[in-house]
């Protein structure tokens, strides 16, 4: 919700909105503040659409997370495979890094 509120502040500083509380144990509510109540509507708009649009790009990807470790654990040896790549690419960044600090 933080990232909502700052991409709405972002676009429009006018609003100057401001994050209250934010509360999700039950039934998410989110209490915001803005300076001028004539932006209330326009502001809660805005946030309802940036706030739509995040949760859709988090949900595309949870579903590529979830079909990766459904590939994954269907085949073990994949895993090791990455694992293998990642050590691979580490080792050179590990020895550029100690490289720059000898300097």
């Amino acid at each position: 919700m933080e990232r909502v509120i700052q991409s709405v502040t972002e676009q429009h500083p006018e609003f100057e909105l401001k994050l209250g509380s934010f509360h999700f144990r039950t039934q998410p509510l989110a209490v915001f503040t803005i300076l001028h109540q004539e932006y209330a509507e326009a502001a809660l708009s805005r946030i309802a659409a940036d706030y739509e649009t995040r949760m859709k790009l988090l949900d595309g990807h949870k579903e590529q997370l979830l079909t990766i470790m459904a590939r994954l654990s269907d085949k073990p040896q994949h895993v090791q495979q990455i694992h293998k790549n990642i050590q691979e690419l580490d080792s050179p960044l590990t020895s550029t890094t100690r490289l720059q600090r000898t300097r």
